[in-house]
């Protein structure tokens, strides 16, 4: 119990790479001219073991953007970045990105 106490507290406090997460992502849409959407969906498509992404929408025009999205090629250096720049979050949460679960022995992220 007192783990997942403790790794719930680090959950908690991810508020700074989180930040340099998005000015990241920010920079390199700008820099591709992918939009950060597409480069999120794309990035999380591209994770080993993912075969699929919920992505909600609140309008057809919104969907039919994340449709294509997860049809839009991202370069493999561009995918490199965003796994490297996402890593401080990763590594701060213990590799356990499974924010409903943290620490918990069933989570689906290893």
């Amino acid at each position: 119990m007192a783990k997942n106490n403790q790794v719930a507290l680090v959950h908690a406090g991810c508020e700074d790479e989180l930040n340099e997460l998005m000015s990241g992502l920010r920079r390199l849409s700008a820099e591709s001219g992918i939009s950060a959407s597409t480069l999120s969906i794309g990035w999380i498509l591209a994770q080993r073991g993912v075969a699929t992404a919920i992505v909600g929408c609140r309008s057809t025009a919104q969907l039919h953007a994340n449709v294509e999205s997860a049809l839009t090629p991202i370069p493999e250096d561009v995918l490199s970045e965003l796994t490297r720049i996402s890593e401080p979050i990763k590594t701060l949460m213990h590799g356990d990105l499974d924010l409903w679960r943290p620490g918990a022995d069933t989570s689906r992220i290893r």
